[in-house]
């Protein structure tokens, strides 16, 4: 169904009103504009080969309209030349985003849901009013379910409770007696909790709903399924029979490496809330982004040409093979965007437009289940040595990527802190560091990313509580795994 429309070797894009600034989960605000590449690189084009021109103008065909196609795909390079002399390190950035034309909005407000909220009632939920805030909350979304939606409510500790079966037969008050009577209880069946919200969902599917399992927790799982592995097969499982799983952490007990990897594998959202405060106001988040969802089970195939070497992938949820790499964005709501970055390393081509390999964008659209796909090409200009390489820069990806490389570096700081390595974590942070405060920037963002790397740097040789290492831990990794919605 789509084509490429803009392609002038800095960016394609599928969909140019997708330069438009759009909602996302880390409020950054300026959009990705597909005509903001220097001029001077018209200049560079007109050098290359006859055949690589030809090819690159064969992209400029008229728009396609948001009515047509809720997602636009957009690619950028830090620098989209190569000198033929000698290969570099590159990074290619990929954009996915949603819109919300009227005419779409009125579609999605339709679409039913078909929910199961499931609680962790074990002991330690009743600290810091945990549970309380979690129930209220719980209440306050069951007010906002339609004629028409579907949902079901379990409850866990080391026992699973069925407090309500899958129902569209919904009466609110008595569901709010039902939340009410959960009470704090024992260990964390975490994975019979989860198997149960998603047989109950499954009890209720519909082909045209939007199928999800909400799992709150403040803990380990510590009795029945324990395996990350399992945890995450399963839901890798019921994410491909089209039931999604958004996960939330409260507190600072839980494990964030599992309830980040359920949310992938389950193609949703994951939450870390550590102020239990916030739940109400995170778990309404979830509730809207699910009411309004725009593309289902967004998956990016890259194929690469020989000779390309993937160096690091900046997404939460990929796999690599040999000459493939496939990457999932999950489910996206509308007016919201993923973004990931790649770094390689470009082979060595002969002078000309050189392709180095094909992006395959694949989606289902919520309610009709048709699944859509767009095939895009990447593609490099390789020039002769001499050429002003550097002028073609994009400074906005080249940014992008050094925001991406420190906060994946203090993700990686504070692993090596829990694994007790605090040399290594020391060292890590001060190279990264120094390499930021080398770029001489005025960007508000780049600055930040300083400040923040020093301040988990100096935070190293201070005694710290055990709560305020784990808060500190745990927001590095959320942060991190924000920054794909950014």
């Amino acid at each position: 169904m789509w084509r490429c429309v803009r392609g002038h070797l800095g960016y394609l894009t599928s969909n140019r009103a997708g330069i438009s600034s759009v909602r996302t989960s880390c409020n950054q605000e300026e959009p990705m504009n597909p005509y903001a590449q220097p001029r001077v690189f018209a200049k560079t084009v007109l050098r290359a080969a006859i055949a690589g021109l030809l090819l690159a103008f064969s992209c400029f065909r008229p728009p396609l309209s948001l009515a047509d196609t809720p997602v636009s795909l957009q690619i950028a390079f830090d620098n989209p030349q190569v000198d033929i002399s000698r290969s570099g390190t590159r990074f290619l950035e990929l954009l996915v985003q949603t819109a919300s034309p009227p005419d779409r909005e009125a579609q999605l407000q339709a679409l039913p849901l078909n929910i199961a909220l499931v609680i962790d009632r074990s002991g330690s939920m009743a600290s810091n009013r945990k549970l309380d805030l979690v129930k209220a909350a719980a209440k306050e979304m069951v007010w906002r379910l339609q004629p028409g939606d579907q949902f079901s409510l379990i409850a866990y500790d080391d026992r699973v409770q069925v407090l309500m079966p899958s129902s569209a037969d919904l009466d609110p008050r008595r569901v709010e007696e039902l939340i009410d009577g959960i009470t704090p209880g024992g260990s964390t069946n975490l994975g019979g909790g989860l198997a149960e919200g998603y047989r109950q969902v499954r009890a209720g599917v519909r082909p045209n709903a939007v199928n999800k399992v909400l799992l709150l927790s403040d803990g380990l799982a510590n009795i029945g399924i324990t395996d990350p592995r399992q945890l995450t097969a399963m839901a890798e499982h019921q994410a491909q029979e089209r039931v999604s799983l958004s996960t939330f952490g409260v507190g600072l007990d839980f494990n964030e490496d599992l309830m980040a990897d359920l949310s992938e594998r389950g193609r949703g959202m994951y939450y870390f809330i550590d102020d239990p405060r916030h739940v109400e106001t995170m778990l309404t988040k979830e509730f809207n982004a699910t009411r309004q969802l725009a593309a289902r089970d967004v998956r990016l195939t890259l194929h690469w040409q020989a000779g390309v070497r993937v160096a690091e992938v900046f997404a939460n949820s990929f796999q690599q093979y040999d000459d493939e790499l496939v990457i999932q964005a999950g489910d996206i709501p509308v007016g919201e965007r993923r973004r990931i970055q790649i770094r390689f390393e470009a082979p060595s081509l002969p002078e000309g437009m050189r392709s180095i390999g094909t992006l395959r964008m694949n989606y289902r659209i919520p309610g009709v289940e048709r699944e859509e796909h767009q095939d895009m090409p990447i593609q490099l200009a390789y020039v002769s040595p001499g050429t002003a390489i550097e002028e073609g820069r994009n400074r906005e990806v080249s940014e992008r990527s050094r925001i991406f490389e420190a906060q994946y570096t203090r993700a990686r700081a504070t692993e090596a802190v829990e694994r007790g390595d605090v040399v290594l974590a020391r060292r890590t942070l001060a190279d990264s560091l120094s390499s930021l405060r080398a770029l001489s920037t005025s960007n508000h963002k780049l600055l930040r990313e300083i400040e923040q790397t020093k301040a988990l740097l100096e935070s190293l040789d201070r005694q710290l509580s055990r709560d305020e290492r784990v808060r500190e831990r745990k927001a590095v990794k959320y942060r991190k795994y924000l920054l794909e919605g950014c």
